[in-house]
């Protein structure tokens, strides 16, 4: 599933879905390209763009 996203001033990923779900980060979409993701313990996304 892929669900639009944003990270806030601090980096913490925010996503707006309208049901309860459990989302689990591991690929990242940047101008079109795939990048491995994860989401910290702070919240914060992590892109690998190297």
């Amino acid at each position: 599933m892929v669900w639009q996203a944003f990270t806030d001033d601090d980096g913490v990923l925010v996503i707006d879905v309208a049901a309860d779900v459990v989302v689990y980060v591991n690929r990242a979409i940047v101008d079109g390209l795939v990048y491995p993701a994860w989401v910290d313990d702070y919240g914060r996304l992590v892109i690998e763009l190297d």
